[in-house]
């Protein structure tokens, strides 16, 4: 077992997942307005597998959500985007990135009474789920190790 290549590989996940949210602690003379969002650590329905841990950004006004999903075993990074249509259903992709193998597929869903997403993630190998990512008001204030 390779444990360098591991490290390295960690290192790069962590390194853009806080690009991903931003470096608002770099500037703190700046006042940084709320990032509302979506978070949750689902795991997945194939046995064995990682569950998969989420930070996804939303703009109210256009209903647009953008972010990442990862692996808790740091094996894969991914984006992930899509919209909130006006009757409340959400579609979202996610597309691996250069950072392993991350979740790759499709999540389809609705708005539930509290604003959280709940649907179904359809995808390949481990990226078969059902989700619900919780509503958070501000993404850089989130305790990182909440969730599964």
């Amino acid at each position: 077992m390779n444990h360098g290549f591991d490290r390295l590989r960690a290192a790069k996940i962590i390194t853009a997942s806080a690009l991903a949210l931003g470096t608002m602690a770099a500037l703190p003379a700046q006042a940084q307005a709320p990032t509302p969002g979506f978070s949750a650590a689902t795991k997945s329905s194939v046995a064995g597998c990682p569950y998969i841990v989420w930070r996804l950004a939303r703009n109210p006004a256009t209903g647009a959500v953008n972010g990442i999903a990862y692996y808790a075993d740091m094996s894969g990074v991914s984006s992930v985007s899509g919209m909130r249509g006006a009757s409340g259903h959400f579609d979202l992709e996610l597309k691996a990135t250069h950072l392993g193998s991350g979740p790759v597929g499709r999540i389809s869903g609705t708005v539930s009474p509290n604003g959280a997403i709940k649907g179904m993630l359809i995808g390949q190998g481990c990226a078969n789920a059902t989700v619900d990512l919780e509503l958070t008001d501000d993404l850089s204030h989130l305790n990182i190790t909440s969730g599964g």
